[in-house]
Parts: structure tokens; sequence; C-alpha cells
């Protein structure tokens, strides 16, 4: 195939988001088309957000287990922390690869997965939210990186570790 890419295949997000705003165009030129274009705007709308929630809940899961392999004691489920984190960045840098347009959000969108990925590590280590930091401290980039683990604050303690 000549020429760029369709938009569909380099940037699925924007896409739908490029067909939403053209339904929208064609529901004011043709009213009466009998196409319910507005219904198949909010649809094919809601087929991006739900990959951007995909994403959200994916880094939640990031960081959910990050929060756990620094602050649990216990080695014991290390293991099983550091796959989820290694399997769910894969997953993430494939849908960003697949909509590069999340790219520009990818901050807000760590910091609203923060909120929930902080409340089920709390809830996991029997901890109270007060006890891990109100912001994220891990870099976006850290996130993504599928090399990158945070340290333990166990290690050479002790006990457990």
């Amino acid at each position: 195939m000549d020429g760029p890419a369709p938009l569909y295949d380099r940037d699925f997000v924007a896409w739908t988001a490029d067909q939403a705003t053209r339904l929208r165009v064609e529901a004011q030129r043709r009213p009466h088309s009998g196409l319910d274009y507005a219904h198949l705007a909010e649809e094919v709308e809601a087929m991006g957000e739900s990959e951007r929630r995909a994403v959200v809940s994916l880094l939640a899961l990031v960081i959910e287990h990050a929060l756990k392999l620094e602050h649990a004691p216990e080695r014991g489920p290390r293991r099983h922390w550091t796959l989820s984190v290694r399997k769910c960045q894969r997953q993430v840098n494939r849908r960003l690869a697949r909509s590069p347009s999340l790219r520009a959000p990818l901050d807000t969108l760590v910091g609203e997965a923060y909120a929930t990925g902080r409340f089920a590590a709390a809830a996991g280590l029997a901890l109270s939210e007060d006890d891990l930091p109100p912001v994220c401290v891990y870099a976006t980039a850290d996130l993504l990186d599928e090399t990158w683990l945070p340290a333990s604050r166990w290690d050479g303690e002790d006990g457990d570790a």
C-alpha cells in the first residue's frame, strides 16, 4: 500500500475521536438519513474511552504491585508482583503503540491510576493509605520501563527480607 497508513492503523484512539466528530457533522448535514448518527458517534467515542480506561487500569496494577514490592516486608509474594508488573507494563506499552495519542495525557492517566493502585496496595498489605505516599513517586517512564522495579524498603534488614 502506497502512502501513509490510515489513521485507524496509526492511532486507534485518535481515529475514534475523528470518526465521532465526522459522524456528528453528518448528523447535522443529513438529519433525516435514517442513520442514528448521534448514537453511532457515542459508541465510536466509547471505544476510544474504553482504550483509555484499559490503560489506566493496567497502570493501576503496575502501581499497586510496585508499591507492594517496595513496602512489603515479605519476600514470598514478590515473584508474583514482579511478574504482574512486567505483564502489565508490556500490555500498556502495546496499547500506547496502538494509540500514541494516549502518550500526551500519560502523566494525568498515571495520576488517575495512582489512587486505585494505592488503595489496592494498602488493602493488600493491611496498611492505611496514609502509610503510602499520597501522590505517585514513580516516574512515568519507570512505570513503562519493562526492566524497572522499585527497590524494597526491607532489603538488607533482618527478618523475612
